[in-house]
């Protein structure tokens, strides 16, 4: 296929045309290279936040990351048919690089959604999902998938990011003591099971015995025995003091005047929560700058192929 060609008079306008539309493809490309590098990094690194999305039941973070790396390397070469076709007039191909860069405008956009919305869930319902999970659904019936699912992402969540429960410090009604204060878990198979030996808390609140143990997840440490520092310590089987005024065994964590060296004090949202924000701030402002930037080249493919089109 035989693309036709036209040479219009060679305006101010043109030529202002053809330098400006060429230093934003150059621009367009440096940025496009910049954004695939930050979305494989996104996607390689914040792999772990993964357990988070099935407690919200949303795919965001996840979503916008592998449209980010797509729509970058589309834009890539995007920005390199456009260099290409600099000093071609025809309004055909021109028509192309338009079209294409009105879709890139849209996945651009989506981006920018995914992270924006991602900032509202994590300071509107991140906390509010958490603690549901933990208090209705840990632990308990897990023939039913959604229990078990929930309660595997919350034992990995507790496990990577060394906290317990769902948010404050080691004085909160939500953090490790969410467990015995409010869980269906504790409940169910603790008090009324009337079990001589009270297990407070789920294991994945321990603390390892050392940090040079390298575990990919909560599963492979059940497989394994003596890895943490001390299991009966940090779950509750036995008390660190002749008074229970610690965690896990002390009745009001209001009351808690020592820290348990053995178990995660920190509720995990007060623990990741600004980290996951910023990479949903980085989300929404790689979206959003590459937006930005298609208008005007956008603007300036426009006036080219109309200017083009008025000269055939």
């Amino acid at each position: 296929m035989v693309f036709k060609t036209y040479r219009p008079v060679q305006t101010s306008l043109s030529v202002w045309l053809k330098n400006s539309l060429l230093t934003h493809q150059i621009l367009f490309l440096l940025l496009m290279g910049i954004l695939v590098g930050l979305s494989c990094w996104l996607l390689i690194w914040t792999s772990r936040f993964s357990e988070f999305e099935i407690i919200m039941k949303s795919y965001y973070f996840s979503s916008g990351k592998l449209i980010l790396l797509i729509s970058s390397i589309v834009g890539a070469g995007v920005a390199v048919f456009g260099y290409c076709i600099f000093n071609v007039d025809s309004p055909t191909l021109l028509l192309i690089h338009i079209i294409s860069n009105f879709i890139l405008v849209s996945a651009f956009l989506s981006v920018s959604v995914c992270g924006f919305l991602l900032l509202l869930e994590l300071d509107i319902e991140l906390p509010g999902r958490f603690t549901s999970a933990i208090t209705k659904y840990y632990g308990i019936n897990m023939s039913l998938r959604r229990n078990k699912d929930l309660t595997a992402a919350i034992n990995e969540i507790q496990f990577k990011f060394k906290c317990c429960g769902t948010h404050g410090e080691k004085s909160s009604n939500y953090s490790w003591f969410i467990y015995r204060g409010s869980s269906t878990w504790f409940y169910v198979t603790q008090e009324l099971g009337l079990k001589s030996t009270v297990q407070y808390l789920p294991e994945s609140c321990c603390v390892l015995k050392t940090h040079n143990l390298q575990f990919n997840s909560f599963s492979e440490i059940q497989s394994q025995s003596g890895v943490f520092l001390d299991r009966e310590l940090c779950i509750g089987y036995k008390s660190l003091a002749t008074r229970d005024d610690i965690a896990p065994r002390i009745d009001n964590p209001l009351h808690t005047t020592r820290s348990n060296t053995y178990l995660h004090e920190k509720g995990c949202v007060t623990v990741v929560k600004q980290e996951y924000q910023q990479y949903a701030i980085m989300l929404a402002a790689s979206g959003t700058t590459a937006l930005v930037l298609s208008f005007p080249i956008n603007n300036t493919i426009i006036g080219q192929y109309n200017n083009l089109v008025h000269y055939i």
